[in-house]
């Protein structure tokens, strides 16, 4: 009996983890639950749940998300840090509160941040992504506003083609925004230049924006450059910043925020 409750526990915290991801490696599932693998693979072959084992992935079943061409996620990244990108979200989601209007950028680390959110806590969500867009809308508090525009196959977004829109008009008090590289000396920065015009709108209408990204994208540049390390008021991130970043925060009045040593 208690090894089916603690086997139901585990498997929910993976279904938890595998939303707003297409697969998730079997060695990182048993260091986020603490476990071995071989106990995780026990608990997937119990065959009382919707996952399954893909070579060494966990894969959710297509109707855990809806569409049943499992393409809806930037595949490449979302199987990276997952542990990294937990971390993040529960010290952003900590930040949300009652009343607040929040703006959700496209990037893998971005479910982890709507999952660990209060399921209590009432708040208007502004999103350009069809993956924070269905994390979202678990949210029974959240009232989603999906912004429109052309889609974009590959990221997976909506870019706007009309002014004004959405993000023109909606002022947030808070913007979660995410980078694929993260340098002091050349700026933040994206794979996809298609939403460069995006990220810097939603960080001009912003009364506080905060930087979420893991330790692997930093000192990395990316094609497209969006903003200044100095254009955000927050850095949430896994682990302590390279020296040169962290002097830079350190002079630039940016609040840093770590996860609390264990």
């Amino acid at each position: 009996m208690l090894l089916d409750i603690r086997r139901k526990y585990r498997l929910e915290k993976l279904l938890v983890a595998l939303q707003g991801l297409e697969k998730l490696r079997i060695n990182e599932a048993a260091s986020l639950l603490n476990v071995s693998e071989m106990t995780i693979r026990r608990d997937i072959s119990s065959g009382q749940n919707s996952l399954r084992l893909l070579g060494g992935y966990i894969v959710a079943s297509a109707s855990l998300n809806g569409m049943s061409n499992n393409r809806y996620f930037i595949t490449e990244q979302q199987e990276r840090n997952v542990v990294e990108k937990q971390k993040i979200g529960i010290l952003a989601a900590s930040l949300v509160q009652n009343n607040d209007t929040i703006f959700f950028d496209s990037g893998t680390t971005i479910p982890f941040i709507i999952h660990a959110i209060d399921d209590s806590i009432k708040f208007t969500a502004l999103c350009y992504s069809i993956h924070a867009f269905l994390a979202l809308k678990q949210k029974a508090n959240c009232r989603v506003i999906l912004c429109g525009g052309e889609f974009k196959e590959s990221s997976q977004v909506f870019i706007p083609i009309t002014q004004p829109n959405e993000l023109t008009n909606i002022y947030s008090n808070k913007a979660f925004i995410s980078a694929a590289g993260v340098c002091a000396a050349k700026g933040v920065t994206t794979w996809v230049l298609d939403e460069v015009s995006v990220k810097q709108l939603a960080i001009q209408n912003s009364e506080y924006t905060l930087l979420v990204s893991d330790n692997e994208k930093f000192e990395v540049v990316r094609p497209g450059l969006f903003a200044n390390l100095e254009d955000f008021d927050e850095l949430i991130t896994n682990d302590t910043p390279p020296e040169s970043i962290n002097n830079f925060i350190l002079h630039s009045n940016i609040k840093l925020t770590l996860p609390l040593t264990e």
